[in-house]
């Protein structure tokens, strides 16, 4: 389900709003932490897996929480969500650690998440 998010594909999606620009957000968002537990889950760490560890359960729950408060605003509370969705996007970044940034899935959608809120909340409803 990942696309190339090249500068095109921005221009595409922000042309066609803000509320496409909140759901973009959010499948990024949901696309991060359904790496994480995939990469996670994969990865031995004192006997267990690393994703069943308290603290990475601890965070994902935390990172989704946000997303659910950002689904939960109005339209006219979109600021707030989409900064909302670019806090969880960094917090799911930090439980790859140096992976993320390595294989640059998780950088780049971190990124997007990051400019497109930026941009929704620049524009002027």
């Amino acid at each position: 389900m990942t696309e190339e998010l090249s500068k095109d594909r921005f221009e595409q999606v922000v042309a066609q709003g803000k509320d496409v620009v909140l759901s973009r957000c959010v499948q990024l968002v949901l696309e991060m932490a359904e790496n994480i537990r995939d990469h996670l889950s994969r990865r031995q760490s004192h006997g267990k897996p690393a994703f069943q560890h308290e603290t990475v359960m601890s965070e994902m729950g935390e990172a989704m929480a946000k997303v659910s408060l950002a689904l939960a605003q109005g339209p006219e509370t979109q600021a707030y969500a989409h900064t909302e969705l670019t806090k969880a996007a960094a917090q799911l970044s930090k439980l790859m650690g140096g992976h993320g940034y390595v294989t640059g899935a998780l950088a780049d959608k971190e990124y997007w998440v990051r400019m497109l809120g930026l941009w929704a909340n620049e524009v002027q409803p």
